[in-house]
Order: C-alpha cells, then structure tokens, then sequence
C-alpha cells in the first residue's frame, strides 16, 4: 500500500519575508490492487472512495443528479 499526505497551503509574510506554511489535513492510501481512498482529519473514522469519472452518458443514466 502506498500513502501520500494531502495537504493545503498557507501562504504569509513575516517582516516583509514571504513564507509558506503547510498543513496535513489527510492522507490518500493506493492499495496494490489499484484501489484509491482517502482519510480527511475533518470526517474521523470516515473513508472517501476514489473512481474514475464516467462519462457523461452513463452518467445520466445512473443517477437523477
């Protein structure tokens, strides 16, 4: 399994220096057999699916939204 962290990006000035701070908000796990999720620290103890985008077509065809 892989993880890599997502993170944001905050961007500041201290005494007329420009500098950047990073925050981890998250990690995204690939397992071997090529399946995607992620873990958001905001929604604990929840996991987020990854998939490919379909295309329009079957889309609509799927769901009412």
């Amino acid at each position: 399994m892989t993880y890599k962290d997502i993170v944001t990006k905050r961007e500041f000035e201290v005494n007329g220096e420009k500098r950047v701070k990073w925050f981890k908000v998250g990690t995204l796990k690939e397992t071997d057999d090529n399946k995607t999720f992620i873990e958001l620290s905001m929604f604990p103890n929840t996991s987020f699916y990854v998939f490919e985008q379909k295309a329009k077509e079957d889309k609509a065809e799927e769901s009412p939204f």
